[in-house]
């Protein structure tokens, strides 16, 4: 038995996971954590939160608030999960987020123009599995296509410009 759930995740790095959202007498408030940290420059309030559903592994993935690391949390325990960080010579903040239904694998677009993709079983140094730069400007959203062969990937510029990538 499954029930249908929706999530959101503010700026603040709050991730709040409603049940029974269209029902009449409104959704309910199933849980509420802080997911990722929380921007200390104000300059950075206004930084997405940028998140990222497993189902089969029950995992939330969260990146935001100017940060470059990636937090994957276990839903059911509301328990962090492991952090995971692009290399220290990245200079960009986490602006999209996807994950793989059919792997652990997930997708990150940063704010330097890469796509960097994770793999959350390596150790933590070595968890950037690829890293592909696809334009000068932010990614603004990242998918990892369904179906299609491991690897393939979707990504978008707010310029307009749109890459797709097969390994």
């Amino acid at each position: 038995h499954t029930v249908p759930l929706t999530s959101a995740g503010s700026s603040e790095g709050c991730v709040r996971i409603w049940r029974s959202y269209a029902a009449a007498d409104g959704p309910h408030l199933l849980s509420a954590w802080q997911a990722s940290a929380a921007p200390a420059e104000v300059s950075l309030r206004d930084s997405p939160l940028s998140l990222a559903w497993q189902p089969a592994r029950a995992t939330l993935t969260a990146a935001g608030g100017g940060s470059g690391d990636l937090c994957l949390w276990d839903v059911r325990h509301e328990a962090l999960v492991c952090r995971l960080s692009a290399p220290a010579v990245s200079a960009g903040q986490v602006t999209s987020l996807a994950a793989d239904a059919a792997s652990p694998l997930l997708a990150a677009g940063y704010s330097d123009g890469c796509v960097r993709s994770f793999d959350p079983r390596a150790p933590p140094a070595a968890a950037v599995v690829a890293q592909l730069v696809v334009g000068r400007g932010a990614v603004s959203a990242v998918s990892i296509q369904p179906a299609a062969p491991a690897g393939r990937l979707a990504a978008a510029a707010a310029s307009g410009e749109i890459w797709l990538v097969d390994p």
